[in-house]
Order: C-alpha cells, then structure tokens, then sequence
C-alpha cells in the first residue's frame, strides 16, 4: 500500500510525505528510481502507485513542510541549485525514460 497525508501545502496535488509498505521496496529494490533527482521523485512515485490504484490521501494526517514554496524557508543556495533547470531538464529525461522503458515491467512485478 501507498498512501500520503496532508502537508498543508500541496494537499492532494503532490505526495510530499509518503507512506509505502516495505513489500514494494523489497520487489522493486528502490522506493522511486535512482535516475531521478529530489525534484521529480514524487511525481513518479505518485504516477506510478496511482496506475496500481494504490494512492489515497489521509486529509486527518497533516503536518507543516519547511519549504520556501510554502513560504518556510529560505530560499537558499541548496533549494536553488535543487530547482536550476538543468537539473529539471535532467529529472524530466529521466522520468520519460523511466516511463517508457521500466514502469510497465514495474508494474507488473508489483501486481504478481
């Protein structure tokens, strides 16, 4: 099972927190794929687990992310090299890659 809590941020857009049972980490070998850098890690974690339908959110499990998007930190040398565009276009790569080549086989072995 997967499922994620509120941040009070992105709510249900984005799983910034999530929950994920120790049995797909033991079949895939990784929570998300290795390719991937900070940023699109959730976005392909929730577009993988919601092809399995296994993504609901839990609205009473809430906490406060320390995010400068969220206006909770600053918006420092670490958050800005984490968010250059070259580091996007990277992650962007590497998610179609990773979609085209490697979810369905993941998928699969997750169904079995």
């Amino acid at each position: 099972m997967v499922a994620y809590g509120n941040d009070g941020h992105q709510g249900e857009g984005l799983p910034t927190g999530v929950f994920l049972d120790s049995t797909i980490v033991r079949i895939l070998g990784y929570m998300v794929p290795v390719l991937l850098f900070t940023c699109l890690q959730t976005i392909i974690g929730r577009r993988s687990v919601r092809l399995l339908g296994l993504l609901p959110i839990f609205q009473m499990l809430t906490w406060s992310i320390l995010h400068p998007y969220a206006g909770k930190a600053e918006n420092d040398q670490t958050y800005a090299e984490a968010n250059a565009g070259p580091v996007w276009e990277n992650d962007e790569r590497a998610f179609n890659e990773y979609v085209q080549l490697f979810l369905a086989n993941d998928v699969e072995r997750l169904n079995e």
